[in-house]
């Protein structure tokens, strides 16, 4: 019926009525033999000359209507949510004082309800009357908090906030499971991996993940550089859980920790989404995409301060069906410089994942018409495809700026 409305749309009544004979011709059975028969929907024939017949073009006010509630479908729907304020922010260092006197004092990455609480709740200027036995420190700043009033309070600002009952449980529960519980569990890490503690963190640490199968990870710590999976000692990994433990005795900033894929050896599951596997490890790690940001500052410090004004160039090489890397650069192209001097920077380039191309522009606010994408697949060692087809940029494009 759509092609029968393009057809008519600006017929007159008698080339209707030809149309309409013309489809009641089409629908009678031959048995004509053809080298080439064509096809035709025989179904229905009946309602779509009546629908031919009694067509009419839509009124204008519907069409002006139509746009009105297209129009207000993409307000609602295509424009970004109010970011969250996030005054206080991981990782927190935690230190607890208990009745007798014993002092513990741990680091956590990912303590992410106690921080959502303290964001989002309502501060009073007032100084609680209840002491406290928990001190809470983010980076420069530090929070005193009660765990019978369940109250925080911010000694500088001298601002308070009081959390209900039920809020009071849950970070009492998160709180005193990161002081108490974890200890007994750290002193089992200690005679399991001994390797793993007091390691020289000066030059930072990483950890070396593999997906033993889906969604299950080992994860191995070391202060070097590894060049090959063989030389790591694989009956050495522990879990997701246990490596974030570790991380907790180091004093150590975000930017200082790296997560590293490898192949387990005696493993028969092989990972196709390494970036993707490092990038998951990495939040289980350490939390939600502002400490990511840090470190990508520390890794790719190219990628920031670029001047948005100029627009931006996002090119990027398939490495493998489900990888890519992505290098960022400001300005618009020339015919001289499209592949002589661009392309072999990227290629030189270590560039970043998908996911982590798509914080950085939205580091900028960058819009999606100010971006121009570049693709090219890559076919031998220092060697690429460039691709030019626009349904494949467009693609890259949507992944980039996509939720």
């Amino acid at each position: 019926r759509a092609c029968d409305e393009k057809v008519i749309k600006n017929m007159k009544n008698g080339e209707k009525k030809d149309y309409s004979e013309a489809l009641l011709s089409c629908s009678v059975d031959r048995k004509m033999i053809s080298a080439c028969p064509l096809a035709f929907g025989e179904t229905n024939v009946k309602g779509r000359v009546r629908s031919v017949l009694n067509y009419k073009k839509p009124a204008f006010w519907i069409i002006i209507a139509a746009a009105v509630v297209c129009l207000a479908v993409a307000v609602f729907f295509l424009t970004d949510p109010i970011k969250e304020n996030r005054e206080y922010d991981a990782p927190i260092s935690v230190v607890y004082e208990s009745g007798d006197g014993f002092t513990t004092h741990v680091h956590d990455y990912s303590s992410d309800t106690i921080l959502s609480l303290m964001n989002k709740g309502k501060w009073k200027k007032e100084t609680p009357n209840c002491g406290a036995d928990f001190e809470l420190v983010f980076g420069e700043k530090s929070v005193t908090y009660h765990s019978e009033c369940g109250t925080f309070y911010d000694a500088v600002k001298e601002k308070s906030l009081t959390l209900s009952e039920d809020e009071r449980i849950s970070v009492n529960r998160l709180l005193f499971a990161l002081v108490d519980s974890d200890h007994e569990r750290l002193s089992y890490l200690m005679w399991k991996v001994p390797q793993y503690f007091g390691l020289d963190a000066s030059e930072g640490l990483t950890v070396y993940v593999g997906e033993l199968a889906r969604e299950s990870y080992g994860c191995y710590l070391s202060s070097d550089k590894l060049s090959h999976s063989s030389q790591l000692m694989l009956i050495s990994i522990v879990s997701v859980d246990d490596m974030k433990l570790i991380l907790s005795t180091y004093d150590l900033p975000i930017d200082k920790v790296s997560v590293k894929h490898y192949q387990p050896m005696h493993s028969s599951y092989i990972c196709t989404y390494t970036e993707s596997c490092e990038k998951r490890v990495y939040t289980m790690l350490f939390g939600d995409d502002s400490l990511r940001m840090a470190n990508l500052h520390a890794e790719y410090p190219e990628f920031f301060g670029l001047d948005m004004k100029k627009g931006f160039r996002v090119y990027v090489i398939q490495t493998n069906f489900y990888d890519y890397k992505c290098v960022l650069k400001c300005g618009t192209l020339t015919e001289s410089n499209v592949m002589d001097n661009s392309w072999r920077e990227v290629i030189d380039s270590d560039g970043v994942c998908i996911d982590d191309m798509r914080l950085i522009l939205a580091s900028y606010g960058a819009k999606e018409e100010n971006v121009s994408v570049y693709a090219a697949t890559m076919v031998a060692d220092n060697d690429i495809e460039i691709i030019e087809f626009s349904s494949y940029t467009d693609k890259l494009k949507k992944m980039l700026f996509e939720n």
